[in-house]
């Protein structure tokens, strides 16, 4: 997969993330997720990291990159919808 591929098969979870402060775990739990999930330390740093920035969109959407290049680098880890 290309990463704009990549992006729009989890844009959708992002966005509502990120319109939806107070339901944030909840999309952001439907990231796909390595069948060990418990050890992907990487992905749960990329989500820390979307929490971290949802008062600054700017700073967001620079998480949210970081998010589609760690998918991108590990996707055969990892099953898209």
């Amino acid at each position: 997969m290309t990463r704009e591929e990549i992006k729009e098969k989890i844009k959708y979870y992002v966005e509502a993330a990120w319109d939806n402060p107070n339901e944030i775990d909840y999309y952001l739990g439907q990231l796909p997720m390595m069948e060990d999930h418990y050890n992907d330390d990487a992905l749960y740093e990329c989500i820390g990291h979307l929490k971290d920035y949802t008062h600054r969109r700017d700073y967001y959407d620079i998480a949210f990159n970081e998010l589609i290049d760690y998918y991108y680098i590990n996707q055969k880890d990892y099953e898209f919808k």
